[in-house]
């Protein structure tokens, strides 16, 4: 029992065959949910969706551990939000986003290495959403919010410097950078909060 306790201990604390150092990029699926609101009136608008997503980041070494900065986005092709099941295109009962476009994140990455080819990691930094808020029941305008962002996600070493990714993602996108403005005075804060796991697949360059 002590043996096979200290082989696994070895295994695990073992420099891995991981992709090398530097530049990498990466394409990739999301599935998620979101919810949208405004603090003023409380009412919230939610939906599940996919998104295309791509990667741009370096990876630096030492030990078993890496480290670096990542960009990340992921593309909505078409994903409308709701509330109680009425979608802004049918009418809008409260100032919040009715569609999203894009999530962007900018953000470090740490991780540790193990023999098996395997790496645990997380990720914190500031995203942002780009998106369509409504500003009356009928009429939306472009909204931009940011805020928080971070995973934690398991990656496997694959052949030729590449890499299969998973990763769990929440997004707490509370600063609004960009208010939906209805021509005539009005405007809002909407928030945005998204949970979604992420695949993807990562090369070196």
């Amino acid at each position: 029992m002590r043996m096979m306790t200290a082989t696994m201990l070895a295994v695990m604390t073992a420099t891995g065959v991981q992709a090398e150092e530097g530049l990498y990029g990466g394409i990739g699926l999301s599935y998620g949910s979101v919810e949208s609101f405004d603090n003023l009136f409380g009412i919230t608008s939610e939906d599940e969706g996919a998104a295309f997503g791509m990667t741009l980041g370096y990876r630096s070494e030492k030990a078993q551990f890496f480290f670096g900065p990542e960009l990340d986005a992921d593309i909505f092709l078409d994903d409308e939000l709701e509330f109680i099941g009425t979608p802004c295109a049918s009418v809008a009962f409260g100032p919040y986003y009715c569609t999203r476009s894009a999530v962007f994140r900018l953000r470090g990455v740490v991780g540790h290495t193990f023999a098996n080819g395997y790496e645990l990691f997380g990720t914190a930094g500031y995203g942002v959403v780009i998106g369509q808020g409504a500003t009356s029941s009928f009429t939306t305008d472009r909204g931009i919010s940011g805020g928080l962002t971070a995973s934690l996600g398991v990656q496997r070493d694959l052949a030729s410097g590449s890499a299969l990714r998973v990763e769990a993602i929440y997004d707490d996108f509370s600063d609004t950078l960009v208010r939906p403005d209805d021509g005539f005075g009005f405007s809002y804060e909407p928030q945005y909060e998204a949970k979604s796991v992420k695949v993807t697949y990562l090369k070196a360059f």
